[in-house]
C-alpha cells in the first residue's frame, strides 16, 4: 500500500528508545496540566476539548524536553502536529481507541497519513503514533503504545511497542499479524517496556 518500506519494530525502537522517557514525561505533565491544573474545568469541557488540551500540551513539553536532540524536528499538516526523528520517521501524539486505532475523522488526509501514502510537505518518512488510553472512568492513563498504522480495517496497525502500564493480556485483546513475510523470517508484532512516569 506504501511506497517505501515499512520500518519494523527493532529499527523503530533504536530511533526512539532513548527518547521514550521524554516523551512518556510529556505524556504525564500533559495529563498533569488537566487532571490538576484544569480540575474545575472537567465538568464543563468535553472529551474532545480534554483531548486537544493534553494534545496541545504533550507537544509544548516534548519541545521542552527534546529541544536539545538535533534529530528532532516539530512540524505541522493542517493542524496535526507532528515530530520527526532523524529523519527516518514522523511521530504524531494520539487519544487511541480500545482497539489501539487513532481517533481521526476518516478524511482522505487521514486516510492517506495511516496508509502511509506520500503527502505533500510531509518528510517521506515512516510514520507512527505515540498515542495513549484513559481507564474506563477516564481518571488516568491506562497505558501508552507507539504504533505504525497502516489504514487496513480491521488490522489497524502492524505492529505495537507497549511504554507505559500493564503488558496486553492477549487472551482479551488480540492484535492481527502483518501479512505473512518470506519464510523462516520473524517479524516482531508487540514489544514491552515500562516508561511510564507519575508527576506529583
Amino acid at each position: 500500500m506504501n511506497t517505501y518500506s515499512s520500518i519494523t519494530l527493532p529499527e523503530a525502537q533504536d530511533v526512539l528508545r532513548r527518547r521514550m522517557p521524554s516523551l512518556t514525561q510529556s505524556l504525564a505533565e500533559a495529563w498533569k496540566t488537566w487532571w490538576d491544573d484544569l480540575s474545575d474545568q472537567h465538568g464543563v469541557l468535553d472529551a474532545s476539548t480534554r483531548a486537544m488540551i493534553i494534545n496541545r500540551n504533550f507537544y509544548f513539553r516534548a519541545q521542552q524536553h527534546l529541544g536539545g536532540d538535533r534529530g528532532v524536528v516539530s512540524g505541522e499538516d493542517q493542524l496535526q502536529r507532528y515530530i520527526v526523528f532523524d529523519e527516518r520517521l514522523i511521530v504524531r501524539f494520539k487519544l487511541l481507541g480500545r482497539n489501539l486505532e487513532a481517533s481521526n475523522y476518516p478524511t482522505t488526509r487521514a486516510q492517506e497519513w495511516v496508509q502511509q501514502l506520500p503527502l505533500p510537505g510531509i518528510p517521506l518518512c515512516e510514520r507512527l503514533h505515540f498515542g495513549y488510553r484513559l481507564n474506563l472512568t477516564t481518571t488516568a492513563i491506562e497505558d501508552a503504545f507507539v504504533t505504525l498504522p497502516n489504514g487496513i480495517p480491521d488490522v489497524i496497525n502492524d505492529w505495537v511497542w507497549q511504554v507505559w502500564g500493564n503488558p496486553l493480556d492477549f487472551s482479551t485483546f488480540g492484535i492481527q499479524r502483518p501479512l505473512p513475510k518470506p519464510p523462516q523470517t520473524e517479524t516482531v508484532v508487540y514489544a514491552y517496556d515500562d516508561f511510564s512516569v507519575r508527576v506529583a
